[in-house]
């Protein structure tokens, strides 16, 4: 006969987490990843000149931390492919890809802190004629109250 085993919230009383079953009794846990992600995916095209495209956006003063990012792109000569957290007024970097050489294909599913700060976005540039490609986001949305001021979070990092 299998046990029920459980995870209660001192506090609340509530319980957090459930598993029983007839082969065994098991702990189950998540991340918040598992359990509160969501994805964006665009089409880039860049026609000719150069071409920005926000993939994904906070709630209000919210913030983004980023769970996966997935890249792929067609070799083009001259072109550019950059992945960037802005805000409007502060930019910074996420991933930058030279096309001239090779197709491009990249999958990182993100084991460190990657996570904006207050109202930054993420977007894509494009930069060369007639290029194409994919770009996923993997990403959670925290609330202004969990979230760092520019300064704040240039400073921690």
């Amino acid at each position: 006969m299998a046990l029920p085993i459980l995870i209660q919230d001192s506090k609340t009383g509530k319980v957090v987490a459930v598993s029983s079953d007839c082969l065994c009794t098991s702990l189950l846990t998540t991340t918040p990843y598992r359990e509160y992600g969501h994805f964006e995916c665009v089409k880039v095209a860049a026609a000719s000149g150069v071409h920005t495209e926000t993939i994904v956006t906070p709630d209000g003063d919210g913030s983004l931390r980023l769970t996966d990012l997935l890249l792929s792109f067609e070799k083009k000569n001259l072109a550019e492919v950059t992945v960037r957290f802005s805000d409007g007024s502060n930019t910074e970097l996420i991933w930058f890809l030279d096309m001239t050489d090779a197709p491009v294909s990249v999958a990182i599913p993100f084991a460190g802190n990657w996570w904006g700060w207050k109202s930054a976005y993420v977007e894509v540039n494009v930069a060369g004629a007639g290029l194409d490609g994919s770009v996923a986001i993997g990403y959670i949305k925290y609330d202004a109250a969990n979230s760092l001021s520019y300064s704040d979070w240039n400073a921690r990092r």
